[in-house]
């Protein structure tokens, strides 16, 4: 029986050949056929002649035995030694070549325990030497200032060897050089389907290359100890399905003075995803998800980055230094969370990932397929749960709302369980419900009681991608977020903002110690009509609209309560806005209550005390039914603008009708002048308060969405 060849072409061949053999050691006839030699660490000898039921003891042994194109067949088994192929083009093989059993690579192992490189391809192998199906583990490589002497931990290529390496995992090697698991210098191997983990190196844990042209199939860093996963150096490199995690080094690849091609790459959660300097990369329907998407170095002014079909985290804006480099951002590119699924399947995407379908001529962009579903029922958020490993389900929670939110899709609820969650979240122009327990049986102490904390980072919760009403966030306290002051589509509240025409649902919120250095403390919204209900604002600061900043829109709010808050100019702040408020209660409150211009302001059934009054520059005020107590000039029109108008009807106001300028109407008949409130409390009065015979408010038929209460399972 006789192999010619093992060349790719000849596998087939080989494989149906060696499947027929029974690989059962026993005792007959020790004659070994021509073209394999078979190793077994239980039941093999030094002397053997390496026959099937005569085996070699170790690999390097029948390597020694060994001549162009033969086969060395390995048993499972731990084979403590260091492995050289001495320049011949044969094959070394688990029984995953004849079974294509994926356990025998598992089962397979090659160590030296650190006394150096584990396998070595040194003297011009050709891509027929194979190395196939192993778990190659604690190899310690060799840092030498003469590259050609360096040797990797795990493999070494080097002196223009250029072998397949195929089917292996490589784990816990290190070097202080380069290439912890593999090294290369003047050599092209080419490498399909390689796993490696807990590696470390100066640079190049997973793979280091000098003066090489190495291509890549199907490789997988999950993790390194030290060092970037990968360093090109001089060399050219093509990547096709690579996979970078969690690299322990300050990047997942260098590529410095190097070109290298990338095609549905997936690269994650490092410090900086791909650093280069003085080369060329492509990248077409890659995912690079980090802190920092790429870095480019400026060394030198020839840099080209092409980035076609690519999900980069914060888009183009995600690329630093390319002041530095020609940037050909092509197209299809996307900046959107890539939905990877939960453990196991960390890298594989969720089905309906923006990364689906979305990458070069409809694939999927990075290394791995989509695959995964959400949960029925709610998505489920704690903070004793895992964004890694849960997929949303109530006995496996997500830990952040904000990716219960990203895996959601329309109609989906969010619940959040009790707890303070640490982060600001985007709805992403989702409607969805996010809320607490309190959705569920409607108990109030689950708003103190499960907080989304902005700790200062920016605006807390965001609808900036057109939510309709059906986008709901309800039984939360919304606390510690802070604004930022920019132009008006990119200004941000510090609590909540909506902008272009998102028009949610907000119900049952406690909106609580907030800085607005922009526009809007609590809320900002710009071409926006959310509808509010029982919201407490307290505590909220800023300059204009401590609280409220409406710009453009005509939200409708009722059963809104706002204590003390604090602005060096206005509470409220309305710009060519609209609102309606029924059921307000401002009270205690440092600053103008509101500030209207070319606005049309209505409240029906308010209590404004102790707080600023209403101030008007060229705008229509609209009161029934309401109290303005302990106020200094409760309503105030400007004297520079014309066209005010104000219409106050069965209302308490201090110091009865409103300034008589000539920009301002009367006040309708049925406004009181100067009876006290007899007020109980800022929002209650007594039985005998004047005011009780004051008419409620009528809330328009059709302006208050209603819902149901969520039950699980439904």
């Amino acid at each position: 029986m006789k192999c010619a060849t093992v060349s790719r072409a000849g596998w087939g061949a080989l494989l149906l050949l060696l499947a027929t053999v029974n690989f059962t050691f026993a005792a007959g006839n020790s004659h070994r056929e021509p073209d394999t030699l078979y190793v077994s660490t239980t039941y093999g000898d030094p002397e053997a002649s390496g026959a099937w039921n005569d085996p070699l003891d170790t690999i390097q042994g029948a390597i020694d035995q060994c001549v162009a194109d033969e086969i060395v067949l390995v048993e499972e088994g731990e084979y403590i030694e260091s492995i050289d192929f001495l320049g011949k083009n044969i094959v070394v093989a688990s029984y995953y070549l004849t079974t294509h059993d994926y356990d025998y690579v598992h089962t397979t192992w090659i160590t030296n325990y650190f006394t150096g490189c584990v396998v070595t391809f040194a003297n011009s192998e050709t891509n027929d030497a194979l190395l196939y199906g192993f778990g190659i583990y604690d190899g310690l490589g060799q840092f030498n200032a003469d590259p050609e002497l360096q040797r990797g931990g795990g493999i070494s290529c080097i002196n223009n060897s250029n072998p397949r390496l195929e089917y292996l995992q490589l784990y816990g090697h290190q070097t202080d050089g380069r290439g912890g698991a593999i090294y290369c210098y003047q050599s092209s191997p080419v490498l399909y389907d390689i796993i490696g983990d807990d590696n470390g190196a100066a640079s190049g844990a997973f793979l280091g290359c000098v003066y090489s042209n190495p291509i890549c199939t199907a490789l997988m860093s999950m993790s390194t100890t030290a060092g970037s996963s990968i360093d090109l150096f001089y060399s050219t490199a093509s990547f096709s399905y690579l996979t970078l995690q969690e690299s322990a080094g300050w990047c997942g690849i260098e590529c410095s003075a190097s070109d290298m091609t990338l095609d549905n790459a997936t690269i994650r959660d490092n410090d900086l995803g791909i650093y280069m300097d003085c080369g060329h990369v492509v990248l077409n329907s890659c995912i690079v998800w980090d802190s920092l998407a790429i870095d480019i170095g400026g060394e030198c002014s020839d840099d080209i980055l092409d980035v076609d079909y690519c999900d980069i985290q914060g888009g183009i804006g995600g690329i630093t230094g390319q002041e530095n480099a020609t940037v050909n951002w092509g197209v299809g590119n996307i900046d959107a969370d890539p939905l990877f699924c939960p453990w196991p399947s960390i890298f594989s995407l969720y089905t309906h990932s923006p990364c689906a379908g979305t990458g070069y001529e409809g694939s999927n962009m990075g290394a791995h397929g989509a695959s995964c579903e959400p949960p029925e029922g709610p998505l489920h958020v704690s903070i004793s749960g895992s964004d890694y490993s849960g997929d949303g389900s109530e006995g496996e929670p997500f830990a952040t709302i904000q990716r219960g939110v990203s895996v959601s899709v329309d109609d989906d609820t969010v619940l959040v369980e009790d707890g303070t969650y640490v982060e600001q979240i985007d709805f992403l122009g989702k409607d969805i419900t996010v809320g607490s327990r309190f959705l569920l049986d409607g108990d109030e102490n689950h708003i103190d009681n499960t907080i989304i904390d902005g700790d200062a980072a920016g605006c807390v919760v965001t609808f900036a991608g057109g939510e309709t009403i059906a986008a709901r966030l309800s039984g939360l306290s919304i606390v510690n977020g802070v604004g930022s002051w920019d132009s008006p589509l990119l200004n941000r509240a510090g609590g909540i903002s909506c902008v272009n025409n998102s028009n949610p649902a907000l119900d049952h919120l406690e909106i609580i110690n907030n800085i607005g250095y922009g526009r809007g403390g609590g809320i900002y919204c710009l071409t926006s009509a959310p509808y509010l209900d029982n919201i407490l604002f307290s505590g909220n600061e800023g300059t204009f609209g401590a609280v409220m900043y409406f710009w453009d829109g005509d939200p409708y709010c009722q059963n809104i309560t706002i204590e003390e808050n604090t602005s060096g100019l206005e509470i409220i702040t309305l710009d060519n806005s609209s609102p309606t408020y029924y059921y307000l209660t401002l009270a205690n409150n440092t600053g103008t209550s509101f500030f209207c211009h070319f606005s049309t302001l209505t409240l029906d059934n308010a209590t404004i005390v102790n707080s600023g009054n209403i101030f008007c520059e060229d705008s229509d005020v609209y009161l029934n039914s309401c109290i303005m107590w302990d106020i200094t000039s409760a309503i105030e029109f400007s004297g520079e603008m014309t066209g005010n108008y104000a219409s106050i009807i069965y209302s308490d106001i201090q110091g009865g009708r409103v300034p008589s300028t000539p920009m301002a109407a009367a006040p309708t008949t049925g406004a009181t002048a100067t009876s006290t409130p007899i007020r109980c409390s800022a929002m209650h009065q007594t039985a005998i308060s004047p005011c009780m015979t004051i008419p409620p408010a009528q809330v328009p038929d059709g302006k208050v969405p209603t819902w149901e209460r969520l039950a699980l399972g439904a």
